[in-house]
């Protein structure tokens, strides 16, 4: 059985998109990223000049989902996450390119 969740927060993980939510969103998405992984992820700070492949393949993966091209999307997956990670990744990632695209289209 799962463990339980607050269900302030679980409504929140699926509220209409806004600032908040996708602040939700990418927080679930970087704290279960290792677990799909398998290791930590490797993030360089926002000032930093380099990106590593875990933040290229991150926007590579955000780009493809925003241009609908799944097939890509499922490509970039399926070579780093294994398949029982696949669909709740997906569903955080929708929920991150929602958001991302609500915000760009309401400011």
């Amino acid at each position: 059985m799962a463990a339980s969740m607050d269900l302030f927060e679980a409504c929140t993980l699926v509220a209409p998109p806004s600032t908040k939510a996708l602040d939700v969103y990418l927080a679930a998405l970087f704290r279960t990223l290792p677990q799909a992984l398998g290791r930590r992820l490797t993030m360089h700070p926002v000032q930093c000049q380099e990106i590593s492949f875990d933040e290229a393949w991150l926007l590579q993966v955000i780009n493809r989902f925003e241009a609908n091209d799944l097939d890509s999307v499922s490509f970039l997956l399926k070579r780093r996450i294994p398949h029982v990670y696949n669909r709740p990744l997906v569903f955080l990632l929708r929920g991150v390119c929602d958001n991302l695209i609500a915000k760009t289209t309401a400011a």
